[in-house]
């Protein structure tokens, strides 16, 4: 489309008619001519099919006002015909399942007539399609890929739009795809706390804890385990035990091949016995003549007896899963041919009897929960109890000890969803039985490092890399926030091979006084904390003024859009116990003498990429040398 503005020295006419024509830059022929058409319309849509793909061609126009006056022919503007390219989405295809934990977007660019591709950028929504969960931004480069750790499990979209040299883009259509992952250890308890005296957001996290005490036994061959402790691989059939750090709260769970379970097991096969000595145990069995499963708790050598519901066979196509759970009471969980129950340790007041009565979940009442005693416990049987022969752990294929205990309903849905577990903080042991049925392994591998992740308005950035240096506690101080934003911070564990594991996210936010002038690669930081004048923010644009035949120029501006500004300080010394006025101005100008862009922030949340310079340091007389008046001019150079 072409377009024009008309005008003339005398303000009581108007455009009458308008003749546009059309040339090959190359050649100099006429490509097309509208002729003259009567109409005060300034523009014109050159036909469909008239112009070539590919081509460059020049354009020019003739008016005539409503005097009859006819206006010289104006410069020729030279454009250029393209089509706009084609883009496909590569990675994540269609309904993919994802069970890493870093997705990558992919695309292709191709343009027919050969126009080389400008940029890209990749968008990874939320399940609505609308909320943006991730965005590269516009990429300047030809790469078109784009990566994203730690997205929770759960349904996303991706999408992909490139750009052509020539300024024309296509956006792809959306995809759809699934992660879930369970990898890694996760550092959990992570918690932000804001430092508005340093304009920053400490992340705190902690390494999972080691236990050099637990072990897996009897037998000759260990590996290597979790945190250095040292790990048994029992052999098909040995007893299989670990001895941990006393505890007294705990969730346990255990997975079941039930092709093999709906054989192998014995009558008051022993599931999970978990003791502090022999007169004080928890104790789950299973009863393949009644089909029960059987709850005993014993405390200084008296037990009571809860049964499950009958009736619960093994289904070869279908998952087992046992759980238990101490907190202030004992509760038994088992989900077995798609059903699930639960049950408590409980005292029955209408019979003397130790066997208490049954309880579907979700459904019917108790009768009166047993408070547990507060024992401490230290160690964990497999598939057996002490008095048991070597033939357990044919039946197990996971199980994991750990202090961070779960709801009823969290503990349904890892039934329900077929979901096994993953190392934590809070973990006394993982065995994983490798699906032959052979020996076990706490898993998963030991932590290399971390990588620390800012999420804000759907782009994350990579804040940090931390090496894991056994420290219980690891700390990371982001000092480039924006006063008074909302930041979810993601931490995410990666082993020395590389794999990454769930993440863990904390939200932090901060506010500030003043104005703080960091340097994100060295850390360096600068506050502006009495600002002696007030500060100016000057927008400055690219604009052009083409002179004309008529009475009035034609202005142009460029995308170039940029601040500039000044800021002063008073540096007094009280402010600063380490450092004088005069040494706290040479560490600003230190600062600036790397050349390095610097991030200037506000409190009122502004926040620049700036190119400082110009710095002046006002010294004194002799009766004030406790402060000095600074000063430093600036450019914005980048986005923030």
């Amino acid at each position: 489309m072409a377009t024009w503005a008309f005008s003339s020295s005398d303000t009581t006419v108007t455009q009458a008619s308008y003749d546009v024509q059309v040339y090959n830059n190359s050649t100099g022929a006429l490509v097309f001519d509208t002729g003259s058409i009567a109409s005060s319309v300034s523009q014109y849509v050159i036909p469909a099919n008239t112009l070539v793909n590919g081509t460059e061609y020049k354009w020019r126009v003739q008016y005539t006002d409503s005097g009859g006056n006819a206006s010289p022919w104006s410069d020729y503007q030279v454009f250029k015909c393209s089509s706009a390219p084609t883009v496909s989405v590569t990675s994540p295809t269609s309904a993919q399942t994802i069970t890493a934990n870093t997705v990558t977007v992919a695309g292709t660019y191709s343009q027919s007539q050969g126009v080389s591709e400008q940029s890209f950028r990749a968008v990874i929504f939320a399940s609505d399609q609308s909320t943006i969960y991730a965005d590269s931004g516009t990429v300047l480069n030809t790469a078109n890929q784009y990566s994203v750790s730690g997205l929770p499990n759960g349904t996303y979209y991706a999408q992909f739009t490139v750009t052509s040299a020539d300024g024309l883009s296509t956006t792809s259509g959306k995809v759809q795809f699934t992660v879930n992952f369970n990898g890694l250890a996760s550092s959990v308890g992570i918690s932000t706390t804001p430092l508005p005296d340093a304009a920053a957001i400490r992340v705190d996290f902690y390494t999972p804890k080691s236990i050099p005490g637990t072990y897996v036994g009897p037998g000759e061959t260990y590996k290597p385990g979790k945190w250095g402790q040292a790990i048994q691989v029992a052999a098909l059939g040995e007893k299989v035990y670990f001895t941990v750090a006393p505890f007294n709260q705990f969730m346990y769970t255990s997975w079941f091949s039930p092709q093999i379970a709906s054989s192998a097991m014995k009558n008051d096969q022993v599931i999970a016995h978990i003791q502090a000595d022999a007169n004080n145990y928890v104790e789950v069995r299973y009863d393949p003549v009644g089909q029960t499963f059987i709850l005993d708790y014993c405390v200084a050598g008296n037990i009571l007896t809860t049964v499950s519901p009958s009736g619960l066979t093994f289904n070869a196509n279908d998952w087992l899963m046992v759980a238990l759970r101490q907190t202030s009471t004992l509760d038994a969980f088992v989900g077995i041919g798609g059903n699930w129950y639960k049950w408590t340790v409980e005292v029955d007041t209408t019979t003397t009897s130790n066997t208490i009565g049954v309880m579907t979940f979700g459904t019917g009442t108790y009768a009166n929960p047993v408070v547990v005693k507060n024992m401490s416990y230290t160690t964990a049987y497999i598939g057996c109890s002490p008095q048991d022969g070597n033939e357990a752990n044919a039946l197990f294929d996971q199980t994991h000890l750990t202090a961070q205990t779960l709801t009823d309903s969290d503990i349904e849905e890892l039934y329900t969803n077929a979901t096994q577990q993953t190392f934590n903080f809070e973990s006394m042991f993982l065995a994983n039985f490798d699906g032959d049925l052979e020996g076990g392994t706490a898993t998963p591998t030991p932590i290399d490092h971390w990588n620390v992740y800012r999420l804000y308005n759907g782009i994350q950035k990579l804040l940090a890399t931390i090496s894991n240096t056994g420290q219980p506690t690891v700390s990371y101080t982001d000092s480039t926030p924006f006063s008074g934003l909302t930041y979810q911070y993601n931490v995410v564990p990666v082993d020395t091979s590389g794999n990454i594991g769930n993440p863990q996210t904390a939200q932090g936010s901060v506010e500030f006084d003043g104005w703080w002038l960091s340097d994100p690669t060295t850390g360096s930081l600068f506050q502006f904390y009495l600002n002696v004048a007030d500060v100016p923010l000057k927008m400055n644009r690219q604009r052009t003024e083409y002179q004309t035949s008529g009475k009035y120029p034609i202005v142009a501006y460029s995308p170039t859009r940029y601040r500039t500004g000044t800021l002063k300080s008073m540096v007094v010394d009280q402010f600063n116990s380490t450092q004088s006025p005069r040494e706290q101005y040479e560490s600003l100008q230190s600062m600036i003498d790397t050349h390095n862009m610097l991030l200037l922030r506000g409190d009122e949340g502004q926040g620049f990429m700036i190119d400082a310079y110009g710095e002046i340091d006002t010294v004194p007389s002799r009766n004030h040398k406790q402060y000095h008046n600074v000063e430093i001019s600036w450019t914005e150079v980048a986005s923030a």
